[in-house]
């Protein structure tokens, strides 16, 4: 029997389960940053006609082109020394099922070029409409899929939030292309980190306030999508619970343990509950969710009127 694919059904099998993963997976953010770091734009003073992405239309189905002028740019890639990353770092991510990124000459080369896109919108909105479409059809090579929020991320490890103006339009249409491909194969990750990411970039409008990717990507279908927030809190419980499942069974304080893991679970609701706010999810809609799960994960009376009232206050704030 063929069962529909569901948000929650296409995540659950992307989650890691054994020790030596969970270490694996936890290297790739700082692979990706070193590798991120040894790519340098440099911008020539000069301008061409070519294309972007237009970003409205990316919010509501398949991306389309506009017409634009875009600065030049040279990349300048220290292959060698990322070769050299390569090297030292395999034997700690070998366990990852995202070690092929790496070990792949092909993966290798096109997860260079996804870093030099990114890094390129970001700089300076020099991104060319052939370089959007290649974006494009990468994205739809499920590793590299998965690690464009560790590619994003490497701006938040530098401590640099602030995009520049220039690169602010071509950064959300990037975005609005990773959310699409996500929507279209069910995903929960990418949009979840892409959403933490967008909460915590910004740039600042000429009339000095700040504007934040997140306050454009919100717009986008998946973020109005009962079966998203659904999947996103179960997927979320799930991952927050990993590490309550490897302890030895000798010695251990059972009731402690339960205890941790009622309270782990009343934050991820809370998380969750902001973030559905914070999304622009109707309130009704919310309730509808988080009220079922409460009881399916039975929790104890005070995290759940902590939780409920922690929902009304939410979008009771949103209304004023």
């Amino acid at each position: 029997m063929n069962l529909m694919k569901t948000y929650y059904s296409e995540s659950v099998h992307k989650q890691w389960y054994t020790e030596a993963e969970v270490q694996a997976e936890n290297k790739i953010p700082e692979v990706i940053l070193e590798i991120f770091n040894e790519i340098e734009i440099l911008p020539i003073n000069n301008e061409i006609e070519n294309g972007s992405i237009s970003t409205d239309s990316t919010a509501g189905g398949s991306p389309k082109y506009k017409e634009t002028k875009i600065p030049q740019v040279i990349v300048h890639v220290d292959e060698a020394k990322i070769q050299k990353i390569v090297t030292n770092t395999l034997p700690s991510i070998k366990d990852s099922h995202l070690n092929k990124v790496f070990t792949e000459d092909q993966a290798l080369s096109n997860l260079i070029f996804i870093i030099e896109v990114v890094k390129k919108a970001w700089k300076l909105g020099a991104v060319q409409q052939s370089e959007f479409v290649r974006f494009i059809d990468l994205m739809k090579e499920n590793r590299l899929f998965t690690v464009i929020p560790f590619i994003f991320g490497c701006y938040r490890l530098r401590k640099e939030m602030e995009i520049p103006n220039e690169g602010f339009s071509q950064i959300v249409e990037l975005c609005f292309i990773i959310i699409h491909q996500a929507s279209s194969i069910y995903d929960v990750f990418v949009p979840s980190r892409l959403m933490t990411l967008a909460e915590t970039y910004y740039r600042v409008k000429p009339d000095c306030t700040q504007e934040y990717i997140f306050e454009r990507l919100k717009k986008a279908p998946i973020f109005k999508s009962l079966g998203f927030w659904e999947a996103y809190l179960l997927w979320s419980i799930q991952r927050s619970q990993k590490d309550y499942s490897h302890y030895k069974k000798d010695n251990v304080d059972i009731y402690s343990i339960r205890e941790n893991a009622q309270e782990s679970v009343a934050t991820v609701f809370l998380t969750v509950i902001y973030e559905m706010c914070t999304a622009g999810l109707d309130g009704r809609h919310a309730r509808s969710i988080i009220t079922l799960y409460v009881e399916k994960f039975k929790l104890n009376e005070k995290n759940k009127t902590n939780i409920i009232n922690f929902l009304t206050s939410q979008f009771s704030a949103k209304k004023q």
